[in-house]
């Protein structure tokens, strides 16, 4: 029992809660100012971040701040508790920006794309392999084609379609 407590003293005050109060992302390493407790201000505190996943938090957010000794601070995890979704589902995932818009894993294997601007931006090519359904107008910048052929060549054929010698469709399909 007392090792216990000779461990618990000397872990004391080594993992502290912290409110960033500023970041910085011109070193290789994100670092950030925290305020640990009342008094305490410390800079150049190194942001630990997961393989992967890159973020700036806001000032305000919180962290938890491990003191590696010799006054080397690091901090492993932040959150902020203004932004952060309060309807999750139990085993939902949601990665979320104070601006609103999330992503979210839900619980039936669905993923949601929820943007607070209602625009999804995606580079390069979409590729689906189900059916895709639209609630709203869909726009294409260049041709649409299926299976069989393109929009222009279905215009192209009607545009210079007759019914015999009757006169071609007035006015052409564009």
């Amino acid at each position: 029992m007392e090792a216990l407590r000779i461990l618990a003293r000397r872990l004391a005050g080594k993992v502290r809660r912290g409110l960033v109060l500023g970041t910085d992302e011109s070193g290789g390493l994100p670092r950030a100012q925290m305020r640990m407790g009342a008094r305490e201000v410390r800079s150049l505190v190194e942001r630990l971040e997961h393989y992967g996943f890159a973020y700036r938090p806001l000032d305000g957010s919180e962290a938890l701040v491990f003191d590696l000794g010799g006054g080397h601070l690091v901090s492993a995890a932040s959150g902020d508790r203004r932004y952060r979704p309060k309807d999750l589902e139990p085993g939902e995932v949601a990665l979320y920006r104070q601006g609103g818009s999330q992503v979210r894993l839900r619980t039936d294997d669905s993923i949601a794309l929820l943007p607070a601007n209602g625009i999804v931006h995606v580079q390069g090519t979409l590729q689906v392999s189900g059916s895709v359904e639209a609630a709203g107008e869909v726009t294409a910048g260049g041709d649409v084609s299926d299976g069989v052929g393109s929009m222009q060549a279905m215009r192209d054929t009607y545009n210079h379609h007759n019914h015999g010698s009757g006169p071609l469709p007035t006015p052409p399909m564009a």
